[in-house]
């Protein structure tokens, strides 16, 4: 983003789908060299009430930064709000963390910059 403009443009703009498996840590996105990315929410979500409880973390790298869980069957998705933003230097890592069943998906929301 340019220094003279306020807003992100929507060519920085991502969404980033994932699907989990059931290992206990999967690395989701790699931000490219000579970027930033900045996570701003995420979406956690589940097709089956059998596998509720389901509990994940979210790491950059090792470091722990968001927790999600859907708990009750009548509830199969969790929305976070990060604002304002979670920010990934070049090369960094967001990796989830716990076992997760193969019915969860995640929704990742965010922009990337030059850095």
């Amino acid at each position: 983003m340019p220094i003279d403009q306020c807003c992100v443009t929507p060519a920085e703009m991502r969404s980033i789908y994932y699907m989990t498996n059931s290992t206990s840590n999967q690395v989701v996105y790699t931000v490219p060299a000579d970027k930033v990315f900045v996570l701003t929410a995420w979406t956690l979500l589940t097709y089956s009430a059998s596998v509720v409880p389901l509990s994940v973390w979210l790491r950059r790298n090792t470091t722990k930064i968001a927790y999600n869980r859907v708990w009750q069957n009548a509830q199969l998705n969790v929305h976070l709000d990060l604002d304002p933003g979670v920010p990934f230097a070049a090369g960094d890592q967001m990796v989830l963390e716990g076992f997760v069943s193969t019915h969860a998906q995640h929704m990742f929301y965010g922009y990337e910059q030059d850095a």
